[in-house]
């Protein structure tokens, strides 16, 4: 099914999405967000998601025969050392098809740095670390 996969731009219009799904991932399968109040998770962390939304490069996975359909997204912020990964989402039908692998892609996971980290996967990250020595999670750089 990946090769059907092909990625563009997030358009306004995907942004709700976007804004959407990674509060509600972020909240229920993040490491640490599960004793954030959710009254100040909300407020704080979508101002943050805005902002990176503003500053980032956000990359939309979607069949070629139906590019309005969201598999999923990757939002990134491109710099000249090394690249910040801001989150990586798949919708789950679409999971274990090789979606959040075309949607890293793009980005060079040589030197990059994550800044969200989730239960769900750590055992991707652990193998990620592993074969990327250089990677790191810093939540600081969000």
């Amino acid at each position: 099914m990946s090769n059907n996969v092909i990625l563009r731009d997030a358009a306004d219009e995907d942004k709700n999405f976007i804004i959407s799904s990674w509060l509600k991932t972020y909240r229920t399968e993040g490491k640490f967000t599960r004793r954030i109040r959710p009254y100040v998770y909300f407020k704080e962390h979508e101002e943050r998601i805005k902002r990176a939304l503003w500053q980032a490069k956000a990359r939309i996975a979607c069949l070629e025969a139906e590019p309005e359909v969201i598999m999923g997204y990757a939002v990134w912020t491109p710099q000249a050392a090394h690249e910040v990964v801001h989150f990586v989402f798949v919708r789950p039908e679409f999971r274990n098809l090789g979606v959040a692998r075309k949607l890293l892609s793009e980005v060079n996971l040589e030197t990059c740095e994550f800044t969200h980290w989730v239960y769900k996967l750590d055992n991707v990250i652990d193998e990620l670390l592993t074969q990327y020595p250089k990677m790191n999670y810093n939540p600081y750089l969000f």
